[in-house]
């Protein structure tokens, strides 16, 4: 295996143990910042439509009621993603993070996807599911870029936003 895999492959295993011992805010200064921006200027647009329409939910939601649009709008996007990762940490908090299998990786142009194995159980019940995990380098350190499923959160808040609107 070429020295350039290794890298991401300890990057992958390094962000399993972070969530398996710090939790999914624990991440952000694992994930590549580029991609903290990018989470930030997807998200952001859902808090503005929300508060146009006089709403807060989703701001409640994930800041807490005490917070106010410019609070979070002063945020840097390293706080901003952090604070929305802790405000779901309790829907992980059955979770166990049991292991994780490096099954091995494929480049495509400066990006790195680590195949893995991850072993998860939530109470009585033991799940394997196999996750992709990509990395870009940044500085010298493998940095996590954004998974689908963390791309796709704005754009389903919205819907939900402008459903309940209606």
């Amino acid at each position: 295996m070429a020295d350039k895999e290794r890298g991401p492959m300890n990057a992958a295993q390094e962000l399993f143990t972070t969530m398996q011992t710090k939790g999914l805010a624990a991440t952000v200064p694992l994930t590549h910042p580029a991609e903290i921006t990018k989470f930030h200027d997807l998200m952001m647009p859902v808090f503005d439509a929300e508060h146009s329409q006089g709403k807060r939910e989703s701001l409640d939601r994930f800041f807490g009621t005490g917070a106010s649009m410019e609070e979070i709008k002063q945020a840097n996007p390293p706080e901003f993603m952090s604070r929305m990762l802790s405000a779901l940490a309790p829907s992980f908090e059955s979770v166990q993070w049991q292991s994780i299998e490096i099954i091995g990786t494929a480049r495509e142009g400066d990006v790195v996807h680590v195949v893995t194995r991850i072993h998860l159980g939530v109470g009585e019940t033991k799940v394997i599911q196999l996750q992709i995990f990509s990395f870009k380098e940044f500085e010298g350190n493998w940095k996590m870029m954004m998974s689908g499923d963390i791309q796709n959160m704005a754009p389903l808040l919205r819907a939900s936003i402008e459903t309940k609107s209606k």
